[in-house]
């Protein structure tokens, strides 16, 4: 992901701010954010608001 951002163009805050969000999933779903469900996900967007 990291890399697609880059060749993307993406600033390096928006860089930063995306890998930032993923790991805050990966960290609350206890697991890899490829094998986050949408179960999961939709728990961690209610979650945030």
């Amino acid at each position: 992901m990291s890399q697609d951002l880059h060749l993307a163009g993406m600033a390096k805050r928006t860089h930063d701010g995306y890998l930032r969000a993923v790991r805050q999933l990966a960290d609350y779903c206890k697991c890899s954010p490829d094998q986050v469900t949408e179960d999961q996900l939709q728990k961690f967007f209610l979650q945030l608001r």
